[in-house]
């Protein structure tokens, strides 16, 4: 029995030893993982603010709408101009589902 006993005590010091090293990993890869957001939210944040600068400065018109909106499928004609009056219902909701990622964003912050 002792040499069973043993055999046990080996094999839950080598379980032991095998999670600690582990999580060891896991707390490195955390730790990795917060640093590449870290330097992604500091890289992309001019892109960010640039971005919902011209939504709601250019594209969001005066009277609600939005313009600057590129027709879908076969209604896009390559090289074609848009502007201010150029606008679709689902430019109404690329613009709110952009102010609800930019709100999450400024919480985050």
């Amino acid at each position: 029995w002792e040499g069973k006993r043993q055999t046990i005590h080996q094999h839950e010091k080598s379980l032991e030893s095998k999670i600690n090293r582990y999580e060891d990993e896991l707390n490195e890869i955390e730790r990795q993982r917060k640093e590449i957001l870290r330097k992604a939210k500091k890289e992309f944040a001019t892109t960010i603010e640039k971005a919902w600068d011209y939504l709601t400065k250019t594209a969001l018109q005066k009277d609600g709408k939005v313009g600057y909106v590129q027709p879908i499928g076969e209604r896009a004609i390559p090289g074609q101009k848009v502007g201010a009056d150029s606008q679709a219902n689902f430019g109404t909701g690329a613009f709110l589902l952009a102010a609800c990622e930019y709100y999450r964003y400024l919480q985050k912050k």
